[in-house]
């Protein structure tokens, strides 16, 4: 956002707050967007960090100024429910899993 204010200062005259504004938002704006935006978002989430990127970014996308708060949330409750999911059916799958029967204990150790 504050690129193309500075270029419209600069086009209309205003050089010296034209300068400041791009100096102020490469220098201030952009780092802290760079280095506080992840350490918010895997703060308290066992999110992985380019997954919660990811979510933002498609989020502002899709929700408009509601999506940095709204997609990162639904994007941990759904990676959250996914990984529930995945751990009940490997539960799932080891319990199903049938010992080997007595008769065939003879081959398996000759193996």
């Amino acid at each position: 956002m504050w690129g193309p204010v500075a270029l419209w200062l600069l086009l209309q005259g205003s050089v010296g707050w034209g300068i400041f504004i791009a100096i102020r938002g490469l220098l201030l704006v952009s780092s802290i967007d760079n280095f506080l935006r992840p350490y918010l978002l895997n703060q308290n989430s066992d999110l992985p960090l380019l997954l919660g990127l990811f979510g933002l970014i498609c989020s502002v996308l899709a929700f408009g100024l509601i999506g940095p708060f709204l997609g990162p949330t639904l994007l941990a409750v759904a990676y959250n429910l996914f990984l529930e999911w995945a751990a009940a059916q490997t539960k799932d799958r080891i319990q199903s899993a049938s010992p080997i029967p007595a008769s065939d204990q003879h081959l398996e150790s000759s193996r």
